[in-house]
């Protein structure tokens, strides 16, 4: 039985210039027309499907991902190289009607190493862990790292893990703390190709001597005392720094073969991020969407954008959705679908790889996720 777990976000589009990729034809010559204040001197791009628009800044790690996917499929109907391939193949224009906005809602596969899904997950961190450290008394930033030894990754991984839990539960590390967000990373060393783990957090309270946690940090671990912290000045900026760890733990496709496979099966199943304290007021998981019977389908992205040059309603739809301008009531291309307008209710289907350049020069601000089922894995 094939699996319809399947995941939608409603997002914005992007902040770029109008004119860089999506133009109008030139109609000044024509008096009969009358211009709006858009760049109408270039014309259109060919049609370039919503699947290669997500993937147009992620091709060369795309494809190295898909091929360790590939390596550890062995389930026939629970292919996780499928999902991955079909991340994105389904695209329609939503309108909210009370407000007219246009966003996109789209297919996702929620797969932990989707290059796709890491940077909407990335956006959406990045956006609710800045909102709370600008309320932060005194925000910061620390690292704990762990010797580096020639041992399994795993072993280094649950040793990490469980040092950061005894630390936090020290009376002396929670006078310091109030609470925080963490996230794990691992690198591989260029020259002695040992595992590297260390935690990041931010956290809230009062300052915290370097000195104080080391001496925290050897005590708990035993034989590592190297850490770093580092007060927060610009919460944008750190919280961009932050999300670019929590969204996914190790640059997968910047491995080797060998190395590869061993930080999946490591990581299969295993949390990356979290809270605890004041921290646990961050939600690090995008809400199912709450109002989706106020979103009304006004055209698939095939549809709308093959009938941007000769359709005055896709013109207006996309101007809506480039623009972030109200789009009135009753303008929709919906009706030329012939399939269920509900991704929801819709499986992924297939399409090959592109090599387009497109619309998302720019991450979204925050995705809202919705699901159906639970999913096969969005762990592994």
């Amino acid at each position: 039985m094939k699996s319809t777990t399947l995941f939608a976000a409603i997002q914005k589009p992007p902040e770029f210039a109008v004119g860089d990729k999506w133009d109008w034809p030139d109609y000044a010559s024509n008096p009969s027309y009358k211009l709006d204040n858009i760049e109408t001197t270039a014309k259109n791009p060919k049609f370039v499907s919503y699947i290669d628009e997500r993937r147009k800044s992620h091709l060369d790690e795309f494809e190295i991902i898909w091929k360790f996917y590939n390596h550890f499929d062995n389930h026939p109907d629970h292919r996780k190289s499928d999902l991955l391939s079909s991340c994105g193949s389904n695209a329609i224009f939503y309108r909210h009607i009370e407000t007219g906005e246009v966003r996109i809602c789209s297919n996702k596969c929620h797969l932990r190493w989707c290059p796709m899904c890491a940077n909407d997950r990335k956006c959406y961190i990045s956006h609710s862990v800045a909102e709370w450290l600008r309320d932060a008394k005194y925000p910061k930033l620390l690292t704990l790292t762990v010797k580096h030894i020639d041992e399994p990754l795993t072993d280094q991984i649950e040793n990490l893990y469980r040092c950061f839990r005894k630390l936090r539960t020290r009376k002396d590390f929670k006078s310091y703390i109030a609470g925080g967000i963490w996230h794990f990373q691992v690198k591989l060393g260029k020259k002695d190709k040992l595992w590297h783990p260390h935690i990041h957090f931010v956290a809230d309270g009062k300052f915290f001597p370097r000195k104080q946690l080391q001496r925290m940090w050897q005590e708990t671990t035993g034989d590592s005392h190297v850490v770093d912290v580092q007060e927060i000045h610009d919460p944008d900026r750190a919280s961009k720094e932050v999300a670019r760890y929590a969204a996914t733990s190790a640059n997968l496709a910047s491995l080797d073969f060998e190395h590869g496979c061993e930080l999946m099966k490591c990581m299969h199943g295993r949390r990356t991020c979290g809270t605890w304290g004041t921290g646990r007021a961050v939600s690090l998981r995008p809400p199912k969407l709450d109002d989706k019977k106020l979103w009304e389908n006004v055209g698939s992205w095939y549809n709308v954008m093959t009938s941007q040059d000769t359709n005055s309603k896709a013109k207006a739809i996309l101007k809506a959705w480039r623009l972030h301008e109200p789009l009135a009531d009753g303008v929709s291309m919906s009706f030329f679908d012939t399939f269920d307008d509900d991704l929801l209710d819709d499986g992924p289907s297939r399409s090959p790889p592109g090599k387009y350049k497109g619309l998302f020069e720019k991450p979204i601000e925050k995705a809202l996720s919705i699901s159906t089922q639970n999913s096969i894995s969005n762990q592994f």
